[in-house]
């Protein structure tokens, strides 16, 4: 018998005691487990309903999700679709991956951050994409992936390029830098301005706008790049005293390279070889651009004339027009004179030279190809003429001079320098005449004070050309040496040897005269005919006796006239 058995047995039920014991009979029955632990918070009795579902369950079963969607994002997470891709399309997952970006692309600073062009497969599991929807797009090669990076990276150097100008445009507008009433002045005012120096003696002026004019193959390039080196160096212009100033120092170049970058170390190689100057004085004071700066554009004459004030530039080379001026109508003065406009405004604020290398059309070799507007524009131009294709050699022929005498001419010959290697380049001096002979100005000093080899038959030269020249025909330096070299007639010495009597002088000695003339400015081009061939005449009138006259004519007296008459033909 259990021990409850026992003592109820002994005591008798709970109403029974309490009778016995007085009381009122109140009883408090009580379930069979109390006393016992209590049960779990989410348990429940077996059979009974719970209203909260298996949070374990769902737990799990989110867990695997999670996992599924992490296994396919690892599995895409490398590849890359464009965005114009999804043009056109309506699924709910394009319209959310067009709707993200575009808002980033909205919100992006132009001027920092790319635009974006593409997805990632990472970014379609997270929009909701299936694996065959994945898949049926088109996924982009590494070169389309680096052509769209490459895209995007321009478009924002073009938004830069557009807020560089636009700021320019507005500060230019705001501060207005050089009002009308700030530059009148009086004679005494004008009067005090600095004389102008020339930056190459009698061939660059300082604070000019410049220009070098000339068909291919006539060593533009080589005579700019000889100045730009020789102002570099302080070293006289093709090594020739005549170019040369006393105690200049060296001066900062720049020199925009449009086309034939490639060529440019060999050439500098060559000259401080053949000029004997340290190839280091020319890195230090010349910086090449690569590639064409445009003359139009406000960020590239931004940049160029901020280098120009930090440096002191005192010359800036473009090589070439053309190239410097793309997207401009040539023959176009309304479009050229944006670029003119700007170079002419880098000029005249920082005083810096600039020289313009440009072309010229087959017609006429002396004139530059386009408007107009170009040659009014300048203080200088020279013509770059090359009389025999068969040599390497050109003159420069002044053509306009703003503030004093054209028609100077500068005789220019070209002589191969070995590099070793195999390499070889062209460096620049003055044609058959030794600069060190010369020991005056050809251009100032009478012919009677000219020095050097044939300076003795430069005014009998110039006398013969006078008698033997139609004005406006003229005749090559060919013919007027071989008329100088006639024989007149034939005498016996006092030895009975028999002696030959020229005109002037033998034809070498002629030809160095006559190069002489030309340098000297008194005798100047009359015409090139369609050959290439050069024709020249007296600059002005020389006197000449009636004597003289009939003794410096040509035995061939319609020489000229025959000429004249084949190059008609």
């Amino acid at each position: 018998m259990s021990r409850k058995e026992n003592a109820a047995e002994s005591t008798g039920s709970g109403a029974e005691q309490a009778s016995g014991n007085g009381d009122n009979g109140f009883v408090i029955d009580l379930p069979d487990d109390f006393g016992k632990l209590p049960r779990k918070l989410n348990e429940r009795p077996p059979g009974e309903h719970s209203p909260y579902p298996d949070r374990s369950a769902k737990v799990a079963e989110d867990a695997a999700t999670q996992r599924v969607k992490l296994q396919r994002i690892d599995k895409f997470r490398s590849r890359r679709y464009a965005l114009s891709s999804l043009d056109g399309r309506t699924e709910p997952w394009a319209r959310k991956i067009a709707a993200d970006f575009d808002n980033w692309n909205a919100r992006r600073d132009p001027t920092k951050d790319t635009p974006v062009l593409m997805f990632s497969g990472e970014k379609a599991v997270k929009v909701g994409m299936s694996d065959a929807q994945i898949e049926a797009l088109t996924e982009l090669t590494n070169g389309e992936v680096a052509a769209l990076r490459f895209e995007a990276a321009a478009v924002r150097e073009d938004c830069r390029i557009q807020a560089r100008e636009a700021g320019q445009s507005l500060a230019a507008q705001r501060r207005n830098t050089n009002p009308v009433r700030d530059r009148w002045m009086t004679l005494d005012q004008l009067a005090t301005l600095p004389a102008p120096v020339d930056l190459i003696p009698t061939l660059m002026g300082t604070g000019t706008l410049e220009r070098w004019v000339g068909m291919s193959g006539t060593l533009k390039s080589f005579l700019a790049l000889d100045a730009a080196l020789s102002l570099a160096t302080a070293t006289p212009f093709l090594g020739s005293r005549r170019f040369g100033v006393e105690g200049v120092e060296p001066m900062q170049v720049i020199y925009v390279v449009g086309e034939g970058l490639a060529g440019i170390n060999d050439r500098v190689a060559g000259w401080c070889q053949e000029r004997g100057v340290p190839r280091s004085q020319a890195v230090e004071n010349v910086t090449f651009l690569n590639g064409a700066a445009q003359l139009a554009s406000d960020a590239d004459m931004g940049d160029i004339r901020a280098l120009v004030e930090v440096r002191g530039t005192a010359l800036v080379v473009f090589d070439t027009q053309a190239r410097c001026t793309v997207g401009l109508e040539e023959d176009s003065a309304t479009q050229q004179g944006l670029a003119i406009a700007k170079v002419t405004e880098l000029v005249n604020d920082t005083g810096v030279t600039v020289l313009l290398l440009h072309h010229t059309p087959k017609s006429n070799p002396e004139v530059g190809r386009g408007t107009i507007a170009w040659t009014n524009a300048l203080d200088t131009e020279w013509a770059v003429l090359r009389p025999d294709p068969g040599k390497f050699a050109v003159r420069l022929e002044n053509r306009k001079n703003k503030n004093g005498a054209d028609g100077h001419a500068v005789a220019v010959a070209a002589t191969k320098v070995d590099l070793g290697g195999g390499r070889s380049t062209l460096v620049l001096a003055p044609e058959a005449v030794d600069p060190a002979a010369i020991e005056v100005d050809l251009t100032t000093a009478p012919i009677e004070e000219w020095t050097g080899h044939g300076a003795q038959f430069a005014l009998p030269m110039l006398k013969l050309a006078q008698a033997n020249c139609i004005p406006g025909v003229g005749l090559t330096q060919t013919r007027l040496a071989e008329i100088a070299a006639e024989v007149v007639r034939e005498y016996t010495d006092h030895k009975g040897r028999t002696k030959k009597e020229r005109r002037v002088c033998s034809t070498g000695t002629a030809t160095t005269a006559i190069k002489l003339l030309a340098q000297g400015g008194k005798l100047v081009v009359a015409r090139v005919d369609s050959l290439q061939h050069t024709y020249w005449q007296p600059k002005d009138d020389v006197e000449l006796t009636d004597a003289e006259r009939v003794a410096l004519q040509a035995t061939e007296s319609d020489d000229a006239a025959r000429d004249a008459a084949g190059d008609a033909a």
